[in-house]
């Protein structure tokens, strides 16, 4: 009988770590795009070695700073699930706290 209730829990958690594998594997994908698009960006941004206008490789490095940071959300959301937090969970806490202040002061 014992043996019957483990069998769902283990394949439950086998589930959940295949979904995390996935979704960690993504993330490695998106930061290795993240990796050559600041590399482009800085020699687009260096007009001597690229015939591109630096502005393209702001362009460029803001885009990969954006996609850089929804990889750290990503992230976060993972160390979350497995009862972490990072610095993204404690800038989460301190927005809604500020905004939970403003809402009450608004309201008083």
């Amino acid at each position: 009988m014992l043996q019957d209730l483990r069998t769902p829990m283990i394949q439950e958690s086998e589930r959940r770590f295949a979904k995390m594998r996935a979704r960690l594997q993504d993330m490695f994908e998106e930061l290795r795009l993240v990796r050559d698009v600041i590399s482009v960006s800085i020699e687009a941004m260096d007009s001597r070695s690229c015939d591109v206008e630096p502005e393209v490789g702001r362009v460029l490095f803001q885009y990969g700073a954006e996609r850089l940071y929804e990889q750290l959300e990503s992230l976060t959301d993972i160390i979350e699930e497995l009862g972490g937090r990072t610095e993204l969970t404690e800038d989460c806490a301190r927005h809604r706290a500020d905004a939970d202040r403003e809402a009450n002061h608004v309201d008083a």
